[in-house]
C-alpha cells in the first residue's frame, strides 16, 4: 500500500509542474464498458448485476485480497489510505474491478448503491473504452488516436497516462492509463481520480 500511495503522489506531483507532458483524452473516453468514475455502484449493477465478490478494504479477510487493487492506481487528497476511510470493492472478474469509498467506518458507511466509483480496473479484453481499445491490442493504436501518453515505468510496469479534458479545455479530473508489455500491447487499462486545484 505504500508504494501505491508514494506512486500516487508522484503522479500528483507530475501533474502539478509546467514540465508535465501528457497527451489529453476527451472525458468521454473516460469509461470502460459503460462505468464511469463518478457513477454510483447501483448504476454498475444496474449493467452487470451483482458483483460475484464483493469487500471491504478495512476487513480483516480482504487484507490478503489488496493485491487486487494492483488493477486500479487511485488518489485523492481526500482519500488518505491510512485506515480512516472504508472502501469497498466489487470484483466482477479476476480482471474487472471496481472501487469506491463507502464512508470513514462502518457506523458512518453510506449504501452500497449510493457510493460513488473511483477507480475501475480491467484486464482482459472482455470490455473496452469507447474508441474501442481494450486488453490485447497494440497501444500504437491509442497514439494514432490520442497521440503519446506520458510514460511511466514503476515496480517493472510501463504504462502511458492520460489526462481526461472537458470539451472547454479544462482538466476533467481523470486519468486513463494503458499499461503495456515489453512488445508494447495492452496488458491493463486504469482510470482514476486525481484532484488539483486548477480544476
Amino acid at each position: 500500500m505504500k508504494r501505491i500511495l508514494m506512486f500516487c503522489c508522484a503522479v500528483l506531483l507530475l501533474c502539478q509542474t509546467t514540465a508535465f507532458a501528457a497527451n489529453y483524452i476527451p472525458k468521454e473516453e473516460l469509461c470502460i464498458g459503460g462505468i464511469e468514475i463518478g457513477c454510483t455502484f447501483g448504476y454498475v449493477k444496474s449493467i452487470y448485476g451483482e458483483p460475484p465478490e464483493k469487500y471491504y478494504e478495512d476487513d480483516k479477510k480482504s487484507a490478503s485480497r489488496k493485491d487486487n487493487l494492483r488493477l486500479i492506481y487511485y488518489y485523492s487528497p481526500n482519500h488518505l489510505h491510512d485506515g480512516r476511510s472504508r472502501d469497498i470493492i466489487y470484483k466482477y472478474s479476476p480482471t474487472l474491478i471496481v472501487h469506491g469509498e463507502v464512508g470513514r467506518n462502518k457506523k458512518d458507511s453510506m449504501p452500497d448503491d449510493d457510493v460513488h466509483a473511483l477507480g475501475i480496473g480491467l484486464g482482459d479484453n472482455s470490455l473496452s473504452t469507447p474508441s474501442g481499445f481494450t486488453v490485447g491490442i497494440p497501444y500504437s493504436n491509442v497514439v494514432e488516436r490520442f497521440g503519446q501518453g506520458h510514460k511511466v515505468v514503476s515496480d517493472g510496469q510501463t504504462f502511458y497516462m492520460y489526462l481526461g479534458q472537458r470539451a472547454d479545455g479544462k482538466f476533467a479530473g481523470g486519468v486513463m492509463n494503458f499499461y503495456v508489455d515489453n512488445n508494447n500491447i495492452i496488458t491493463r487499462i486504469t482510470i482514476c481520480p486525481i484532484e488539483t486545484d486548477s480544476n
